[in-house]
């Protein structure tokens, strides 16, 4: 028995969103050569933009009305939805409620689509290659490290973001133990001199982030072991819209460029594609394996509940530890312990919170999940 383990990148893999230090370092990078108004115009472009995403989503969350398929009932929006910014209201548990919570989720996309249009009116990515992408990635990792300190800093634009991304503890040794030895061609499951195993796991990658290649330059040598692949948007050349990734197959997408992922069902269909890929490059014991999903938003909700375990990754400690995606499962009714050191209950439960790669490591939940499966 083997197993899959599909992360979310910002906010799980990295401490924070990434997205404003992506759009700063593009701005950054904006030729000076005019005495700086180009790079003022797209700083007051960026400003711009999340001035209206901000507006547009609080507009959709107030005016929001679910509709059951089922029934045709109507509800408002704001009440203790996920993304609502309000998690007091009783939505009680049960189907009902997880089919309100991801339609809501699902709706977003036209708030979402608005946004990246903006981003595409404004620039703020045209004429950016993969390589600067890449550069970008490296160099925002450099700079949180403390080896930035050439890099031109945006701070105090407005939307709370810098130049520098943070790695969530325990990452690289996470990434090292679990991913297997580096070599060979990502995602084709043969890395190096193994089959892209890293004690029996072999790890993917699903985000909404804009650029795959800023993704990539963030975890360095790690893409080279995530053998079964990684599923995020890219900047296209030259005109810098935010396409989707490219797909899996041939056969799995028939619209060129693909669209964008966006919402937590596209999310989904990102993972679902991964698992059925990885299933199908191994023998009949791989397609039986355990499979690991770990996110921090709630855009990661449908895929921890498609998942054979769901790791939550929160911030903070003790009774400190909260967010927003650990509040909602659990009002929707759902149980969700913290691994602890050495071990979690048996049986394995269905999701489980965690500060840190270092708290999965030392729960030995993933062993555990192994177990688990072979049973």
């Amino acid at each position: 028995m083997k197993g899959l383990i599909v992360l979310d990148f910002d906010g799980t893999i990295t401490c924070r969103d990434t997205i404003a230090a992506l759009a700063h370092r593009a701005i950054a990078n904006q030729d000076d050569d005019g005495g700086g108004d180009e790079r003022r115009r797209k700083r007051e472009s960026w400003r711009a933009v999340v001035d209206a995403y901000l507006a547009d989503y609080r507009r959709h969350v107030a005016s929001w009305k679910y509709s059951s398929p089922a029934s045709g009932a109507s509800g408002g929006g704001d009440n203790g939805l996920a993304g609502s910014g309000d998690d007091d209201g009783d939505n009680g548990g049960g189907a009902l409620a997880l089919e309100r919570e991801l339609a809501f989720l699902e709706s977003l996309c036209i708030v979402e689509r608005a946004s990246l249009a903006r981003v595409a009116a404004a620039g703020l990515f045209r004429r950016l290659r993969r390589a600067d992408l890449l550069r970008f990635g490296a160099k925002a990792v450099a700079a949180a490290a403390g080896g930035g300190a050439g890099d031109v800093k945006l701070k105090g634009d407005g939307d709370g973001g810098d130049d520098a991304v943070y790695l969530r503890a325990g990452f690289r040794e996470f990434v090292h133990e679990v991913g297997g030895a580096v070599g060979g061609r990502r995602g084709d499951g043969r890395n190096g001199d193994g089959d892209g195993d890293g004690n029996g796991w072999r790890l993917g990658l699903v985000s909404v982030n804009w650029s795959g290649a800023f993704v990539e330059g963030v975890l360095g040598e790690t893409p080279a072991r995530f053998a079964a692949g990684m599923r995020v948007n890219e900047v296209s050349w030259p005109d810098g819209r935010i396409t989707g990734p490219s797909p899996l197959s041939p056969a799995e997408h028939g619209e060129s460029p693909p669209p964008p992922l966006l919402t937590a069902g596209d999310k989904l269909a990102a993972f679902q594609s991964l698992k059925r890929a990885s299933a199908a490059e191994e023998d009949e014991e791989r397609s039986r394996e355990v499979v690991v999903y770990v996110g921090d938003s709630v855009t990661d909700l449908a895929c921890l509940l498609d998942a054979d375990v769901g790791v939550v990754m929160v911030d903070g400690d003790g009774d400190k530890a909260d967010s927003k995606l650990l509040q909602t499962l659990r009002r929707l009714g759902l149980t969700v312990p913290r691994v602890v050191e050495g071990g979690i209950s048996s049986p394995l439960p269905r999701l489980v919170w965690a500060r840190d790669f270092d708290d999965i490591l030392r729960s030995k939940m993933l062993d555990k999940a192994l177990v688990a499966g072979r049973q």
